[in-house]
């Protein structure tokens, strides 16, 4: 997207590259496109990554059913360079493609977390990371729980978790779910965005996203079983869903100026993050948006936008908009 000719000038021809979360596409966007680009006076680019989204669905190469039962130890290398670079090197690939030398990148939930994993590989590429509720910041070993804390046993679990744990293991996806209920699906998946988004949207917006959700998760499988190759869930000593290979230790030494932006209803934000911010103040910061949660973008996109608008004027006041 194109700013307006009333958009202020820049100095520089750096764009605005948004990526979204898992399940998701670059249509989610939609509240935040048009006024980013007007007040930024720069190009906003809104991409679906591989195997998800729109895009082609190119092969995935996912965890074994059998490779994984089992044997999963906390702290154990767990990611193929593979999976990581199914994502990382088309997004590079796209950027050649499009003529873009570097980039202001934004990425929400999973989308966070492949953002962070391009800027570690391809640094010189990124004038500033932008993370939007990210998953996968938070370390599992450097976790401190109280004595006290009751420990969480998987025979402890309830029946319907524990299935979920196995069904987990064996590599099911919550898109898999929803093509296995078949005409029943549009009706599980109205009321799931009804009750997440309220009031949030107009009738119409929410059965537009609702359609566009379920219409994506219907596409053959690709880029979802990368869900069960990053992620892992912990059922001791605190149930819990932790990255196979966390960001916390990236984002405390990186280079690159990086903007955490939660909302303050989020249920991914972690206090690990407070301790990333405090070790790498210099290059990192944070921002809660009061009377948003997960979806941040959605649930307040104007404070939303402010917040990432002062991200890149921070990090090159030289070319902020006025």
């Amino acid at each position: 997207m194109n700013p307006p000719e009333s958009s202020p000038k820049v100095d520089d021809d750096i764009p605005i590259v948004m990526t979204h979360g898992f399940g998701s596409g670059l249509a989610m966007f939609y509240r935040n496109l048009d006024d980013l680009s007007a007040r930024s006076g720069r190009r906003v680019f809104a991409v679906d990554w591989l195997g998800m989204g729109r895009s082609s669905r190119a092969e995935y190469p996912a965890r074994s059913f059998w490779g994984s039962l089992g044997r999963e130890k906390v702290g154990e290398e767990q990611v193929r360079p593979d999976q990581v670079d199914y994502f990382l090197d088309s997004l590079e690939q796209w950027r050649k493609e499009m003529g873009i030398e570097r980039m202001h990148l934004l990425g929400h939930s999973w989308g966070g977390y492949l953002s962070t994993r391009y800027t570690q590989k391809y640094p010189d590429r990124v004038e500033t990371l932008i993370l939007a509720s990210p998953f996968g910041v938070a370390d599992f070993n450097a976790e401190v729980f109280p004595p006290e804390e009751p420990k969480t046993s998987k025979k402890s679990l309830p029946v319907v978790a524990r299935m979920v744990l196995q069904m987990w293991g064996m590599n099911y996806t919550p898109q898999y779910i929803l093509r296995l209920m078949g005409p029943w699906a549009a009706e599980k998946a109205h009321a799931a965005v009804d009750r997440r988004f309220g009031d949030a949207m107009t009738a119409d917006e929410k059965r537009l996203a609702c359609d566009y959700l379920l219409n994506l998760a219907l596409l053959a499988p690709a880029g979802e079983y990368s869900l069960h190759a990053f992620a892992r869930v912990l059922t001791s000593p605190k149930f819990g869903l932790y990255a196979r290979e966390p960001l916390r230790k990236i984002i405390m030494h990186t280079a690159t100026p990086t903007t955490f932006i939660y909302g303050d209803n989020d249920w991914m934000y972690h206090p690990q993050v407070a301790q990333i911010v405090a070790a790498n103040h210099e290059q990192v910061a944070a921002h809660t948006i009061a009377g948003a949660g997960h979806h941040v973008y959605l649930d307040q996109p104007a404070r939303f936008n402010d917040c990432v608008l002062q991200a890149i004027a921070s990090a090159s006041p030289a070319t902020a908009a006025q």
